[in-house]
C-alpha cells in the first residue's frame, strides 16, 4: 500500500513536478481519486487471489490484521477502531449480511490539510458519488464515478443531484462537529 496515488497525467499534471509548482498546487491538495487511491494487496496463507470491488479504506487494515491474527480490541481503547475487518469481503464463506451492508453503505472520507490549515479540503464518497468540498469557500464538487471515472464532470450544480448533495453535506457537518469534540 501507500499515502496516496498521483494525478493522472491527462490532467496535465506530473505529481511534484514543474506544472504543479506553477499551478500552485501542492500534490497532497488534489483529492480526486487519481490521487487519493492507492493499491493494497492482501496475501495470507489459504487466501485465493480476488478483487474487492466494494469501497475499502486504510482504516480497515488494522481490523483485517487484528481478525487475521485473532487479537481482540483492548480494553483500555479509548476511540473505537473506523475501519472493518476485509476478511468477510475476502473470504466468501465469512461474507454476511451486516459486513455487506456495512461496505455498502459506508462513506470514506480524506482530508488535505490539518484542522484550521489554509486549503483545507475534504473528499467524501459512497459507492459512485464521490463529494469534494473546500473548507475555506465551501466550494463544492461532484463526481459519478461510474460514468466520469476520470473525475472531468462536476455534478454538483445538477437539480438531479440535490439528494446525494443533501446527504453529503449533512454528513460533511455532522462528522465535522464529532472532530471537534474529539479533539
Amino acid at each position: 500500500t501507500s499515502d496516496h496515488g498521483y494525478p493522472d497525467r491527462s490532467r496535465g499534471l506530473v505529481s511534484d513536478g514543474w506544472d504543479l509548482l506553477k499551478a500552485g498546487i501542492p500534490h497532497d491538495i488534489l483529492l480526486t481519486n487519481d490521487n487519493i487511491n492507492i493499491p493494497f494487496l492482501l496475501y495470507y496463507p489459504g487466501v485465493k487471489p480476488r478483487k474487492v470491488k466494494h469501497l475499502v479504506s486504510t482504516e480497515d487494515i488494522v481490523p483485517t490484521l487484528m481478525d487475521l491474527l485473532q487479537i481482540n480490541l483492548p480494553y483500555e481503547k479509548k476511540l473505537p477502531l473506523f475501519g472493518k475487518s476485509l476478511i468477510p469481503l475476502i473470504d466468501k464463506s465469512k461474507i454476511n449480511n451486516d459486513s455487506l451492508a456495512f461496505f455498502k453503505n459506508r462513506v470514506i472520507r480524506s482530508d488535505a490539510r490539518f484542522s484550521l490549515q489554509k486549503d483545507r479540503m475534504t473528499s467524501l464518497q459512497k459507492n459512485n458519488y464521490h463529494y469534494i468540498v473546500k473548507h475555506d469557500d465551501g466550494s463544492e464538487e461532484l463526481y459519478d464515478t461510474n460514468s466520469d471515472i476520470k473525475e472531468r464532470n462536476n455534478i454538483a450544480s445538477k437539480f438531479n443531484n440535490k439528494d446525494i448533495l443533501h446527504f453529503f453535506r449533512v454528513y460533511f457537518k455532522r462528522e465535522n462537529l464529532k472532530i471537534l469534540n474529539i479533539q
